[in-house]
């Protein structure tokens, strides 16, 4: 299914491959009239469907609007046009401002993040009940309170789920939340640099991740090595080589072989 959003408009069409901007044809972007009802003159900035083939009794659409609003919608691909979205972080204590990224884990959609790309509020926010009645969120902003958040992308590799941030100074990730003393480590920064990443987009088939840059190019990277490596150097003493090397994280590794 095609999503497209209109400023408070959600228009949907279940043959992506046949859409048409004939707007008499039948196979027109059909308008889910009931997301504008329920927020009103709000934005639609972010989006984010669970993974896996599609199933009406589980597959959901999450939205985010540029008020701070986090919505669900069961069933987006077959459920009435006036059906009203469910707004899933009332009363959470996030702020009124513009999320501009949605991440649900491919293997759970229960698994939320949340981030905001203004300055100067709480950005990034996790949600370990999405689907259910009174869903609840953690902010797990941690050591990344200076940067703008522009993305987010929730990763499962080796049966680690892994969690990586588009910001105003680069890529960043985490194996660990926990809570706002959460430690994100800088990504690709021989590479990315202090890029501003304005996107991240992921494939779970084979955990292939598109990391989209502003002025800086497009990046791909394989999330499949247990070990991220930080630094290595080697250099001569007394006729010998020595090496050097520290990691930023170790994934059930049980050590390194040198080869020539």
């Amino acid at each position: 299914t095609l999503y497209y959003a209109d400023h408070n408009k959600l228009y949907r069409n279940g043959r992506a491959d046949t859409v048409t901007l004939d707007a008499q044809a039948a196979n027109r972007m059909q308008e889910v009239t009931g997301v504008a009802s329920a927020i009103g003159n709000e934005g639609l900035r972010s989006f984010a469907t669970n993974r896996g083939v599609y199933n009406a009794a589980t597959s959901v659409l999450f939205f985010g609007t540029n008020a701070g609003k986090v919505f669900r919608l069961s069933d987006p691909r077959n459920c009435p046009a006036g059906t009203l979205p469910v707004q899933i972080n009332a009363g959470a204590g996030m702020p009124n401002g513009t999320i501009t990224g949605l991440a649900v884990n491919p293997r759970n959609a229960d698994t939320l993040l949340a981030v905001y790309s203004n300055y100067g509020v709480t950005s990034i926010w996790f949600c370990g009940n999405a689907l259910g009645e009174t869903p609840t969120w953690t902010a797990v902003e941690g050591n990344l309170q200076t940067p703008s958040i522009r993305s987010a992308a929730i990763v499962v590799a080796g049966g680690q789920v892994e969690y990586y941030l588009g910001t105003s100074t680069g890529l960043y990730s985490t194996i660990a939340l926990n809570g706002n003393s959460t430690t994100w480590l800088k990504e690709g920064a021989d590479v990315i640099g202090n890029a501003v990443v304005v996107d991240i987009a992921h494939r779970p088939a084979d955990n292939r991740m598109l990391v989209a840059t502003h002025g800086n190019g497009l990046f791909t990277t394989d999330v499949v090595l247990p070990v991220r490596l930080g630094s290595f150097a080697g250099k001569i003493v007394h006729d010998k080589a020595e090496l050097f090397w520290h990691t930023y994280q170790e994934v059930n590794n049980k050590g390194f072989d040198i080869e020539r």
